[in-house]
């Protein structure tokens, strides 16, 4: 995982000290959540955020592409009782007040942009997303409890499509919704049957430091 991910960084590294092509960083809120849960689930949405770094290729005078590589905090947040794959594989059922499934990504997206008048633009985005690692939390009155989950799959895949807004030459705000084309669920645990399935709203600023 440390060379896939030293790998993603050096050729961002190599894009654009040596291909000289704009590099900039993004930062936004996720609304994440899960879809497909068992019922009974009662999942809602998870507020958390994103950040990571891009850069963008002139593909003609409508089209661009836009390369980059994130770290995103996504999941769901889940009624305290239900059931869901822990560290064991097995199912832990524990909770009063607040539970939270999190998971960590690193995503690497593939904006393809055409840009449909003036300053905005419409993307189509394909992603590979890379899960680090993924925690259980339940809030208690007096505590709360985590519980690593070794039950997700390493890789997702997704596709998303946005809507970007260039506010002055270097920075631009963007909305994008990733929807899971995979089951993140390991096939040995009893919710694979479920095909669970990341969903994730963005709302984020992209800012060009040099071009």
């Amino acid at each position: 995982m440390k060379i896939l991910l030293t790998l993603c960084a050096s050729l961002f590294a190599f894009t654009t000290l040596y291909a000289k092509v704009p590099f900039g960083v993004k930062i936004g809120v996720n609304g994440a959540n899960m879809l497909n849960l068992p019922e009974g689930a009662n999942n809602t949405t998870k507020m958390s955020f994103y950040a990571g770094v891009f850069t963008t290729i002139d593909m003609g005078d409508k089209f661009s592409l836009q390369p980059e590589l994130i770290y995103s905090r996504q999941g769901a947040r889940i009624d305290p009782n239900q059931l869901f794959p822990d560290e064991s594989e097995g199912l832990i059922s524990q909770g009063e007040l607040n539970r939270q499934i999190r998971l960590n990504y690193i995503n690497i997206p593939i904006a393809f942009s055409y840009n449909v008048w003036g300053d905005l633009s419409i993307s189509l985005v394909p992603q590979l997303g890379i899960n680090l690692n993924g925690t259980d939390r339940t809030i208690y009155n007096d505590r709360s409890v985590k519980t690593s989950l070794n039950g997700i799959k390493r890789c997702d895949l997704s596709l998303g499509v946005g809507v970007e807004y260039m506010i002055w030459s270097r920075l631009d705000v963007t909305v994008r919704y990733n929807l899971g084309l995979t089951n993140i669920i390991k096939s040995k645990s009893d919710f694979n049957q479920h095909n669970i399935k990341n969903g994730v709203l963005q709302l984020g600023l992209g800012f060009t430091i040099f071009e």
